[in-house]
């Protein structure tokens, strides 16, 4: 589980909302990354 903070939220809504879906996802492992690295 990785916690997000209320600024992560509204930018992944809003990367929904444009039809970037990819993009979180992207987003999502590297902020993974950062945390095992």
């Amino acid at each position: 589980m990785i916690a997000l903070g209320d600024a992560q939220v509204v930018e992944f809504l809003n990367l929904i909302a444009e039809g970037q879906r990819g993009a979180i996802d992207a987003r999502l492992q590297a902020i993974f990354n950062r945390l095992i690295g």
